[in-house]
């Protein structure tokens, strides 16, 4: 009994070592109201040590507005933002740390949810995508939107036209 449990106990050690980091691409907040502009920060963990994370890019769905974006907390990154995505280069995440990355989207669509995707390239030519649904190895940072559906109004401008009437002829 006491050598089976020395291996049921040097079997669970060997696999917590052998186990990936299970860290991913979070979102916070984790909830927004529909229709409003909210700020989001993207944390991005390195997670392939020794390995550098060079790249990040962030997509978010086509009815998702961008309205602006900031560098991470560090010096270094350059952001290239575009209508529904935004790339982050130039700075590192290195060893096992973490890096900041803020957008602000709105107005929020009337969705339940709002998946994102998370491109992370490393110095090595790893590509880590993190698209996946919830409870997958690369699950996508996701955002429930809450309140009821909002609105959105639209306004229409009617040029003002000029119409010429020429005077009718008086036939007397």
């Amino acid at each position: 009994v006491l050598k089976l449990r020395k291996v049921f106990f040097l079997e669970v050690a060997l696999l917590a070592v052998a186990s990936p980091a299970w860290a991913h691409v979070e979102v916070a907040p984790h909830d927004a109201a529909k229709g409003a502009t909210a700020t989001f920060t993207f944390t991005v963990p390195n997670e392939e040590a020794p390995a550098k994370t060079t790249s990040v890019e962030l997509v978010w769905p086509d009815d998702v507005e961008f309205t602006t974006n900031s560098p991470a907390a560090k010096s270094g990154w350059t952001a290239m933002p575009n209508e529904h995505s935004v790339t982050w280069s130039g700075g590192a995440i290195t060893d096992e740390n973490k890096e900041a990355f803020t957008v602000t989207l709105g107005p929020l669509p009337n969705d339940e949810t709002i998946a994102f995707k998370a491109i992370q390239t490393y110095d090595n030519g790893t590509v880590a995508r993190w698209i996946g649904a919830a409870g997958t190895d690369n699950p996508a940072p996701v955002v429930t939107l809450t309140g009821p559906p909002v609105t959105v109004a639209t306004t229409t401008t009617i040029a003002p036209t000029t119409t010429t009437v020429a005077p009718k002829e008086d036939k007397n």
